[in-house]
Parts: structure tokens; sequence; C-alpha cells
């Protein structure tokens, strides 16, 4: 299998487990619609922010301090970083993090924005059922992507504490022979 042909099925696979976890939230939202509550979804939204605020600290630390190795070996012309085989990857998922949670930070802002706006309308009033059921179903949709980034987050660290290791077995190795 060359290297192409994994990437698509990797690609593949997340696409179907996030079309999945899509299913899963329009399936949830339709039977939690008659319990779910506004002080339900505050609380759900606060945690989120908390869990981003998180992710905003750890992983603005690990680019802090892989960003600056990546780009240094960039200039020296370091062939191995500049074919992205040691930190470009990581570094490129860990933004990918950022962002995802970022944008989980400006979702909860709008739904706040649009509850605000549309609360008083009468389109809203004319058709509150619905209305509930989108926002139930994007509270679920965005606490997915985040659980993807504390999972996300968790596979980068240990990956990292296995190359540490790695690195340390292969150190003492050749000390050892010495």
């Amino acid at each position: 299998m060359t290297e192409t042909e994994g990437l698509i099925i990797t690609v593949a696979k997340q696409q179907v487990i996030n079309f999945v976890a899509v299913v899963l939230c329009c399936v949830i939202s339709y039977f939690s619609f008659k319990s779910f509550s506004y002080n339900d979804a505050k609380d759900i939204l606060g945690a989120l922010i908390n869990i981003s605020a998180s992710i905003f600290t750890i992983v603005g630390l690990w680019v802090g301090f892989l960003y600056p190795n990546a780009m240094n070996s960039i200039v020296k012309d370091d062939v191995s970083y500049i074919k992205n085989e040691h930190d470009s990857p990581r570094i490129e998922k860990l933004v990918y993090t950022i962002i995802t949670s970022a944008c989980v930070m400006a979702g909860i802002l709008i739904f706040f924005l649009v509850k605000a706006v549309f609360y008083a309308l009468p389109v809203y009033q004319a058709n509150k059922d619905l209305f509930k059921y989108i926002g139930i179903f994007f509270i679920y949709f965005i606490s997915w992507m985040q659980l993807k980034c504390v999972m996300s987050l968790i596979l980068s660290n240990l990956h990292f504490v296995n190359h540490l290791h790695g690195r340390l077995a292969k150190a003492k190795l050749e000390h050892y022979d010495e």
C-alpha cells in the first residue's frame, strides 16, 4: 500500500466516524428533546468553555516548545524537518486542535447571541421546538468536536512519551556499548 492510499483510507475512516457522530448527535438530540433544558445547555457550554481554555493553554505550550525547534531546523536546512519527518506533523495536529477549540468557543458565543436576538422574535415563538432541536443538536455537535480535541491532545502526549522512551532506550544502548 502506498503512502497516498494509506492517507486516503485514514481520511475515509475519519469521515465515517464524523458522519456517525453527526447521526448520533441527531438521534440523541431527538430523544433528549423533551427533558433538555436551558440550564442543561448552560452547564454543558460552561464546561466546554473551561475545556477550551485548558486546551489553549496546554496546546499553546506544546506549540511554543515545538515551533521554534522546527523553524530553526528549517532555517538550518535540516532536510528531515523540511520533509515533515519530525515535529511538523505534530505541530500541524496541535494547530488543528487549537483551531477546532477556537471554533467551539466561537460556536458557544454564537449560540448565546442567537438566543439573545431570536428569543423575543415572533419567528422563534412560532418555531420554538425547531429552534430547541437545532440548539440541542448544536450543543452535542460542538461537544463532539471538543471531545475530539481532548482525544487528539491525549494521543499527541502519548506519542510524545513513546517517542521519548524510544530515544532514551536508544541513548542507553549507545552509551552501554561504549
